[in-house]
């Protein structure tokens, strides 16, 4: 009962909330029968649920260029996890490359004229990655415009 008022004690309708948790213990205190589960409690921590051995395998195919959503179908984990694994083993997560034509395609409609943005909007990435595609290809970059 503590750990629920604990997590509801924000709520306004808290008096409601306890009312209906006090009606749901007595009818499972009031059953003849007791309460077993035949299953067990799922393990969510995922250092319990796998092994060293299990880390260093994924670590392993992470390294040998296999992709994350791989990874994920792989071992029955989340995006999430998988990224703690491999931020726990310490590994440099890999980088998405832009395809070269993608960023030809950028360097040639920035050279026409184009704002950043427009470029962005055109090739359909974020302002950020066309700076950066167009800082690593020694692009001579001009003044930034203000928006109006």
């Amino acid at each position: 009962m503590v750990g629920v008022m604990r997590r509801y004690s924000r709520r306004g309708d808290l008096w409601r909330v306890t009312k209906k948790v006090d009606l749901i213990l007595t009818r499972r205190v009031a059953r003849t029968e007791p309460i077993v589960s035949n299953t067990e409690h799922p393990v969510h921590r995922i250092d319990v649920r796998m092994d060293t051995q299990q880390i260093q395998a994924l670590v392993r195919d992470y390294e040998a260029g296999t992709e994350t959503s791989e990874l994920q179908h792989m071992y029955g984990l989340s995006k999430g996890s998988i990224r703690k694994l491999l931020a726990d083993a310490q590994v440099v997560p890999h980088r998405q490359l832009v395809p070269s034509d993608v960023a030809e395609r950028c360097v040639a409609f920035y050279n026409a004229g184009l704002t950043i943005r427009e470029v962005g909007s055109e090739v359909n990435l974020p302002k950020s990655t066309v700076r950066g595609l167009l800082l690593r290809a020694d692009v001579t970059m001009r003044p930034a415009q203000r928006r109006r």
